[in-house]
């Protein structure tokens, strides 16, 4: 069973790329746009990353949750989201769409305190095409800018729990990354009315491969009748990534869509150097109130989760540094509060009832609110939205924590001032979960009769 384990997470990572079929303008900005790439389970719960714990769930986000996995049953997640968004301005509007592979990861506990995990995830991502027109003399110019490509995440996490006693666990954790890929700039300007085709090109690409981390930790507190209270944290602290930059200037006489008749005039080539990391640190609450509950003369046992968290990231330290030469863009700083209700019907599957397919599944709403770091004629944007969410799971009696998850978002973002850009969009994100079976946990001390 390990090695069907093994070779199924191989394959995935050889066979599947993370490149982004991404259209949003936002990603011009730094090295790429941050989330919109949502995980299944927390997305339907609002967003809330760093404080949903469960055994049945594989929690990258904070690393210090790797403990808390059930042991001898590891967990293989991927998952897959889809954002289709309308961007208006004025009277004009545009619709996009993008479909990304959001995660493959392999996380599992073992000598009763500790818990590790490792895998792939996207970082940044950058895919935008924006044109504007104005007149020159008698003949107009056109400016087309174009953004491509990605920054991957390939992780490994380890976590160990400090305290654990009947009532009461404390753990920590981190996340050890290496970040890489590169992200593209490119502005074209040619004369439209003209007959020549004659027009300038530059091209600035940006490269990060560097290392990363970040820390986490997670406290539980168990009361009696069912009430339960879990804190947690992560901090992303600032950080140096170490990164390339190359910018050319090109021009062409032939055809601007002909890269084969650009002729160069200059190149810096690659030079060294770093992109300093705006620090983030996120918080949140748990409370679980576990309850008998009746129904059809039958008693069940039910689960009501409440979550809420509140995120920080200090923009105005990000800047990059190249050829000695340092730029602050002044970001504005962010902050963001989630909030997300989950409801399961039946948590206990060892009774001789077997329970419906609605009483297996999970139940999931949530909402959001975050500022961002752009923006228009002085005024911060903002994006704000609410979720739904659904965890199948695969009705196999042996496999009661593989499951099936789907996770739905409406939101907005912009400032609905005139002449802004905003935009509207709706998130599917969907992902599976797999575990071993009862019988083929794994590290099990087999006894010969």
């Amino acid at each position: 069973m390990i090695n069907k384990f093994i070779v199924l997470f191989f394959l995935f990572l050889n066979s599947v790329t993370f490149g982004q079929n991404t259209a949003t303008p936002y990603s011009s900005y730094g090295i790429g746009e941050r989330g919109g790439i949502d995980n299944a389970v927390f997305s339907g719960l609002g967003n809330n990353t760093v404080n949903m714990i469960a055994p049945e769930i594989l929690n990258h986000y904070n690393p210090a949750s790797y403990s808390y996995l059930k042991h001898q049953f590891p967990l293989f997640s991927a998952g897959f989201s889809t954002k289709f968004s309308t961007f208006t301005s004025g009277d004009v509007s545009q619709k996009n769409n993008k479909t990304t592979l959001n995660e493959l990861a392999l996380g599992m506990s073992f000598a009763k305190r500790f818990g590790f995990a490792f895998g792939l995830t996207p970082y940044t991502k950058r895919g935008y095409s924006i044109s504007e027109k104005f007149a020159v003399g008698t003949d107009s110019v056109r400016h087309d800018y174009i953004g491509t490509g990605d920054i991957n995440r390939f992780f490994g996490g380890f976590s160990v729990q400090i305290l654990k006693f009947d009532s009461l666990t404390w753990s920590v954790g981190v996340n050890l990354s290496s970040l890489f890929g590169t992200v593209q700039n490119e502005r074209r300007a040619y004369l439209i009315n003209t007959v020549s085709t004659a027009g300038g090109i530059d091209d600035k690409t940006t490269r990060l491969s560097t290392f990363h981390y970040e820390i986490g930790t997670v406290f539980t507190k168990q009361f009696k009748k069912g009430h339960s209270l879990t804190l947690a944290g992560t901090l992303e602290p600032m950080q140096d990534l170490t990164a390339y930059q190359n910018e050319r200037l090109f021009f062409t006489t032939t055809s601007i869509d002909n890269s084969n008749s650009y002729q160069l005039i200059s190149q810096t080539g690659e030079q060294k150097g770093t992109i300093k990391l705006a620090p983030t640190y996120q918080v949140g609450f748990d409370y679980t109130y576990a309850f008998n509950d009746t129904v059809k003369n039958r008693v069940r046992k039910s689960e009501i989760k409440f979550l809420g968290s509140y995120s920080s990231t200090t923009w105005s330290q990000f800047e990059t540094r190249f050829n000695n030469s340092t730029l602050n863009l002044n970001y504005p700083n962010t902050t963001s509060i989630h909030f997300g209700l989950q409801y399961r019907p039946q948590t206990d599957f060892s009774t001789g009832t077997k329970p419906s397919i609605l009483e297996r599944m999970s139940y999931r709403i949530g909402y959001f609110n975050k500022s961002l770091p752009y923006q228009f004629n002085n005024k911060q944007l903002t994006e704000f939205g609410t979720s739904f969410g659904l965890g199948l799971p695969i009705l196999t009696e042996k496999k009661m924590q593989s499951s099936l998850q789907l996770g739905i978002t409406y939101g907005k973002r912009g400032t609905n001032e005139a002449g802004s850009l905003n935009e509207t969009f709706l998130g599917v994100n969907i992902g599976i979960i797999i575990s071993p079976s009862e019988s083929d946990r794994w590290f099990t001390k087999r006894k010969l009769d």
